[in-house]
């Protein structure tokens, strides 16, 4: 049943009929959505010191590696014929039809004897670090320095759809082309490839990137077969498991290390997993520690995320609303928020039943999560997310009935009140630090094409239309939903004409294709397409602390230890979290640095200090420091960071928000090379590693968003709390029988 005057948020002159999507009254239908359309056409250093940093030193990661037994190797000294494993020998002989080009190896596709001409090496790999004229040398130098472990951990979310109907080997096996592939290098988590076959119509271009690269090791789940075409490409993989050396001098700090491996204090039996120290070399370290950066998600949070409340067409809801929070008028405006229930009835009922459809159409198309039917029942489905966010989402979208059922190449399928609809994707601009956002164009049963796109309040609000009717409301609800310590995204949406998005598909297939820059080319082509959104609405997330997180901070300050929380939340969110977890407390004097300019961050930061020269006794007056990205970019800035610096250390504790990856490490590099402190940095996820690998000692959580913190850091613990008797009794153990 439609309302009586229902109005229609896209479209301010007339109300659009919407059963072209179904003749099932009961699914509510999304109204024609206007194009908004962007116009297309326009010192001396010789003194050996194991914790020196040169000042000058440039963004690049650590050389340095370390295997799971704490031994270690320099994968740029390796020789090719162990290590690097180049795919062709450096002899400029080619073949005349071979394409070449400088910074790629071309490899042909079922022609072993083309590939025979280019002088490809053996698929041998050496993962011994020692030799017997080189152990004594570099063993001693690694006891006097710091490293980290690289290993690997992708989902391959599978084929290319150009290449998935190939079932069998001898269809494999006629297949013909080439693949233009990177150089060998040493990062793991990135790829540029490009596949080009020959076809009756001619030869086609199919880009390749991670999620069609198997590393050694991999292992493959969730498939009943696979065929494919293997090619080695020299890349790093796996260092060697369980390699024990023992030499006397290090049989203490061996010992300490298996105490660590096998407390039971620190084993969490839920998911059954044990403390694992990679490497004993640094146990006295850990009774030294004087700074801890710590990630908040997944680290100081349990990583079980629910759906909770969301705003859309400017109306709040919530999954349960206690009485004095109930939905009601006041003076004129409506405050509070309706239950999930309402939510459910305004769809067919409420003039903004169309966004809430396309909002909730849009939470359960636009992500990367991968069904699992368990036990072959088509209606009991698990959801398998690169992260809690987007499987809190998806699953916030089946319990409001718009339930995600098939992933397909090229497709999804969607269950909506018993009806199942086809969404045909076009295109993905994937989320990424930099972007804080994700966007899929979609073509949808009714063959209208879409952009749907989800991100941070920051980044969407920016590419916004002109007259967003809900923009307001919704951004005084990603207030409120901060304030409660919610993760928050914004959602959005615009429609596309058939012309526009040929036109953009173009530009952006030619920069999915290049081998150079090929991410920042992506992320270039989708600003020209993410422009002139339409805003539906707002998400609310839930992201409880784990057990055992007040208590552990409180125990640490009150050993001296000063505590850095780096996060990309909001700064509400922030706070709020900050006070949950007693980082920061209503006593503490709150210093927030929210500056758009160098020179009013400057400004800021050197009146502050002077203010504060002049305090009689500093630890009556406890003081915490909030600043956000964007004024931390300025505060990094070499000019300002030791002001920014002297600032942050008069601080107990200090909250660096909407902070990236990249200003997570460049936080950690600038106390360790301005102060003579030994560093802890801890985090779960792929984003924390430059952070871990950064500080002097690196702590990974074995949490939700994989394994790559854990196996980057020196240690690995499965829960923030285990890192008081980590630090306060097995570092202390360390310190007093090795160094005191």
């Amino acid at each position: 049943q439609q309302p009586s005057n229902p109005i229609d948020p896209f479209d301010d002159s007339a109300t659009v009929e919407t059963s072209q999507y179904t003749d099932n009254p009961s699914v509510p239908q999304a109204a024609a959505i206007p194009s908004f359309r962007p116009n297309l056409s326009q010192g001396d250093h010789t003194s050996f010191d194991p914790y020196f940093n040169d000042p000058f030193e440039d963004d690049e990661e650590q050389d340095f590696y370390s295997d799971s037994a704490g031994l270690m190797r320099q994968i740029t000294n390796m020789s090719y014929s162990e290590a690097n494993l180049p795919l062709t020998s450096d002899s400029k002989t080619e073949t005349s039809d071979l394409p070449s080009h400088n910074g790629e190896r071309t490899i042909y596709v079922n022609a072993p004897a083309k590939n025979s001409q280019q002088k490809f090496l053996h698929n041998k790999i050496s993962t011994t670090k020692y030799n017997f004229f080189t152990f004594l040398p570099k063993f001693l130098y690694e006891q006097f320095s710091k490293y980290a472990n690289i290993e690997t951990n992708l989902k391959i979310k599978q084929a290319t759809s150009d290449t998935s109907h190939l079932t069998n080997p001898l269809e494999t096996s006629r297949l013909t082309g080439y693949i233009k592939s990177e150089k060998p290098n040493d990062s793991l988590y990135t790829y540029d490839g490009l596949l080009v076959m020959n076809t009756p119509n001619g030869q086609k271009q199919v880009p390749l990137d991670p999620t069609q690269l198997l590393l050694r090791g991999a292992q493959l789940r969730n498939t009943s077969w696979i065929y494919g075409i293997v090619v080695f490409t020299g890349h790093e993989t796996k260092l060697m498991k369980n390699a024990t050396l023992i030499v006397t001098m290090e049989v203490v700090k061996f010992q300490q290390a298996l105490l660590i491996n096998d407390d039971l204090d620190m084993y969490y039996e839920k998911t059954d997993t044990p403390a694992l120290c990679r490497t004993s070399s640094l146990v006295e370290e850990l009774g030294q520690i004087e700074y801890i950066f710590s990630d908040k998600t997944g680290t100081l949070t349990c990583n079980e995320m629910e759906f909770k409340q969301c705003s859309i067409a400017g109306i709040a809801y919530a999954d349960k609303v206690e009485e004095s929070k109930r939905a009601r008028v006041v003076d004129g405006v409506e405050v509070g928020s309706h239950d999930f229930k309402q939510l459910k009835e305004n769809i067919r009922t409420h003039p903004t039943g169309n966004v809430i459809n396309e909002f909730l159409s849009l939470l359960s198309i636009c992500h990367t999560v991968i069904p699992e039917r368990k036990d072959d029942n088509p209606n009991n489905i698990m959801y398998q997310a690169s992260s809690p966010d987007e499987g809190a989402l998806v699953k916030g979208a089946a319990t409001l009935d718009y339930e995600f059922t098939t992933r397909r190449p090229k497709s999804v399928n969607i269950r909506v009140n018993g009806a199942d609809y086809e969404y045909e994707i076009l295109s993905i601009c994937e989320f990424n630090s930099t972007r804080k956002r994700m966007s899929t164009v979609v073509r949808g049963p009714d063959g209208k094409i879409k952009l749907y796109c989800k991100g941070a309040d920051t980044v969407i609000l920016e590419r916004l239309s002109e007259n967003n009717p809900f923009t307001d409301q919704t951004v005084q609800h990603l207030e409120d939903y901060a304030t409660e310590g919610l993760r928050t995204l914004c959602i959005a949406m615009r429609e596309i004409s058939d012309e526009e998005y040929r036109h953009w598909s173009t530009i952006y297939e030619k920069a999915s294709t290049t081998l150079v820059n090929r991410q920042d080319e992506l992320d270039k082509a989708a600003e020209m397409i993410e422009k002139n959104l339409f805003l539906l609405g707002a998400t609310a997330i839930e992201d409880k602390l784990q057990e055992g997180v007040p208590e552990t901070i409180h125990t640490l300050q009150q050993a001296g230890i000063k505590i850095w929380v780096l996060t990309g939340d909001r700064q509400e969110t922030a706070i709020n979290i900050g006070l949950s977890c007693k980082l920061i407390n209503e006593e503490m004097t709150l210093i927030t640095v929210n500056e758009d300019s160098h020179w009013k961050t400057k400004d800021f930061l050197e009146k502050r200090i002077q203010s504060l020269k002049g305090r009689v006794n500093p630890d009556v007056e406890p003081l915490a420091l909030v600043i956000d990205g964007r004024t931390l970019e300025f505060a990094l800035d070499k000019e300002i960071e030791g002001v920014f610096l002297e600032l942050a250390t008069m601080c107990k504790a200090v909250i660096c928000c909407r902070v990236s990856p990249l200003q997570k490490a460049l936080v950690v590099k600038l106390v360790k090379r301005h102060l003579k402190a030994i560093l802890l940095a801890i985090g779960d996820g792929a984003n924390d590693v430059p952070m871990i690998q950064a500080a002097h000692v690196g702590v990974g959580i074995s949490g939700l968003e994989g394994m790559q913190a854990a196996r980057s850091a020196d240690v690995a613990i499965s829960q923030f709390r285990y890192l008081k008797k980590l630090l306060l009794v097995h570092g202390a153990w360390s310190y007093q029988r090795l160094i005191a």
